[in-house]
């Protein structure tokens, strides 16, 4: 009989590259229709998919910027990938608000998602093509408390560390455009949810930036407080539709407004789990250098 140990197996992974990352970010953050542009041009399902992915990364990195403390998402270089998938629990944001906020931007992807249980692929991802899938196993994106359920492995149970609304987060960046479609032109409760969802991740990323620069926590302005129960308006009524309790995030999420955070013991906070390496120069930090320069 062999003595050598079974490897645990890895978490999906998400890699995902824009030809115009950052245009394409800004075109998420504002956007008002997943039906037509701007312009009032119609807006193909090839578009669609490509949106929501931008939205799922901006999501993936404004949740680990705010809880990285001081330090925040390291800038990328002039040349190379953004990699993200740091640990995020409750215990590692500023305060109790931040948190909030944070779990409610993660929480739309597992509503999102819907209940059940969903096949998540390690995948690479290009603007609004077909994912190339590597199959990762079945994981629960929603409805579990703790996260992802513990996985068998020739015996021996293996945790995987990953946050719940991560896996969402790759559900969603390789659903099926058929998928997609339905949802954001027959579904005007997410519409609706991704809509605001856009709103609440700009709020988020802009609140945190500054409480950066003062170095303290700031107030979160009766505005900003609308944005975020607007979302999580939209998450219960989602979730009551679909008959299921209000998903949790991550270990130590705010589930509602009214919750205190969750307390975790030190070190057991579950991992992104997901490396999202962004092409094109699709996040903030470029755009803030960008506008310095200009001025």
């Amino acid at each position: 009989m062999s003595t050598a140990q079974t490897a645990a197996p890895k978490p999906p992974t998400w890699t995902h590259t824009d030809s115009e990352g950052s245009a394409q970010l800004a075109r998420a953050l504002k956007v008002q229709s997943f039906r037509t542009h701007p312009d009032g041009s119609p807006m193909s399902t090839t578009d669609r998919v490509r949106l929501v992915r931008a939205l799922c990364i901006a999501t993936a990195y404004v949740v680990e910027d705010a809880s990285s403390g001081a330090a925040g998402v390291p800038p990328r270089g002039e040349i190379g990938p953004l990699t993200l998938g740091s640990e995020v629990h409750g215990d590692l944001f500023r305060d109790r608000a931040s948190c909030f906020a944070a779990s409610t931007v993660a929480r739309t992807w597992q509503v999102f998602a819907g209940p059940g249980r969903r096949m998540v692929y390690t995948a690479v991802t290009h603007d609004g093509a077909p994912p190339v899938l590597t199959e990762g196993g079945a994981l629960s994106v929603i409805g579990d408390e703790a996260g992802f359920l513990p996985q068998l492995l020739l015996g021996a149970v293996v945790v995987v560390a990953i946050a719940a609304f991560a896996g969402a987060l790759c559900y969603a960046a390789q659903a099926g455009a058929e998928v997609i479609d339905r949802k954001l032109t027959e579904d005007a409760l997410t519409q609706r949810l991704l809509g605001t969802q856009a709103q609440a991740l700009a709020l988020l990323q802009d609140h945190t930036e500054r409480e950066r620069a003062a170095g303290r926590a700031i107030p979160w302005t009766p505005q900003e407080q609308q944005v975020l129960d607007g979302l999580l308006g939209v998450q219960r009524q989602i979730a009551a539709r679909e008959h299921v309790p209000l998903p949790s995030p991550f270990m130590g999420a705010v589930k509602t407004a009214e919750k205190a955070v969750d307390k975790v013991a030190a070190g057991a906070g579950m991992g992104l789990g997901i490396a999202v390496v962004v092409g094109g120069a699709l996040l903030w930090h470029s755009q803030k250098s960008q506008s310095k320069t200009s001025e």
